[in-house]
C-alpha cells in the first residue's frame, strides 16, 4: 500500500519558481523520446484522469480553435489521446486490475474503455521514467475518479508503474479541491435520489528514480 498523506492546507502554490530556476521548460509526452535518456532532474505534470470522452472532452473543446489554425488532424484529437487506441481484453495484473473487473461486471464495453486509458498512462509514464537521471523527480498530480460506482486508484497505479520503471514511491500527498467549480454531487445515472460524489480531492504523487535507464 502506498502511503499518503492528507493535508487541506495545501490546497495550491502560491510562489512562482520561474525567476529562480531559469532552466525550467514545458515538453509535451510525445517530445520526450526526442529529448533523450537520463536527461532530465524533474518532471511535473497532470496527466488526464481518464479518457476525453468521459472526463474533459479536450477534442471536442479544441476542434472549433485546431480547425480555425489550420490543423489539419483536429477532428482525430480524441483518438490520439489516452483511451484512443481500443483493447480486446482487460488489464488482469497490478494495482488496478481488480477495480477493473468489479466495472466489467456492470458494464463490459466500459471495462475496456478504462483498460485503454490505463493502459496508455502506462506506456506514458514508462517514456517518462527513461527521461529521467537517476535522482531525479516525477511529481503526477492526479485524481481518482469513479466508474460505474468504482473509484479507481489512479494514484496508486501511477507510484505502481513508476517503481516498475527504477523507481521509488516516496510519498503521496491528498489535497482538498476547495474551489472546484462543480457540483459536489451528481447522478451519472440520471435516476432520481441517486447521487455519488464527485472529485472531492487531488493526489500529488512523488517519485524518485533509483537506477539509471
Amino acid at each position: 500500500m502506498y502511503k499518503v498523506i492528507r493535508n487541506t492546507k495545501y490546497d495550491y502554490i502560491g510562489q512562482s519558481y520561474s525567476s529562480s530556476y531559469p532552466n525550467l521548460h514545458k515538453y509535451p509526452a510525445t517530445m520526450l523520446p526526442q529529448i533523450g535518456i537520463d536527461i532530465l532532474d524533474v518532471v511535473l505534470t497532470s496527466p488526464p484522469y481518464g479518457d476525453s470522452r468521459t472526463t474533459v472532452a479536450y477534442g471536442q473543446f479544441s476542434t472549433l480553435s485546431n480547425e480555425w489554425l489550420g490543423i489539419g488532424y483536429a477532428r482525430k484529437i480524441d483518438g490520439m489521446l489516452m483511451d484512443g487506441q481500443k483493447l480486446k481484453e482487460n488489464i488482469k495484473e497490478g494495482v488496478i486490475a481488480n477495480y477493473i473487473s468489479q466495472i466489467d461486471s456492470a458494464d463490459k464495453k466500459r471495462a475496456l474503455e478504462v483498460s485503454a486509458f490505463y493502459n496508455d498512462l502506462g506506456s506514458s509514464i514508462k517514456q517518462v521514467a527513461g527521461s529521467i537521471r537517476k535522482g531525479g523527480k516525477a511529481i503526477y498530480v492526479v485524481g481518482n475518479r469513479t466508474v460505474k460506482n468504482v473509484k479507481l486508484p489512479t494514484d496508486q497505479f501511477i507510484a505502481e508503474k513508476f517503481e516498475e520503471n527504477g523507481f521509488k514511491h516516496l510519498i503521496t500527498y491528498e489535497r482538498a479541491l476547495s474551489n472546484k467549480s462543480m457540483p459536489k454531487r451528481n447522478s451519472p445515472t440520471n435516476e432520481k435520489g441517486k447521487t455519488v460524489n464527485t472529485m472531492l480531492s487531488e493526489y500529488i504523487v512523488i517519485c524518485e528514480k533509483t537506477t539509471n535507464s
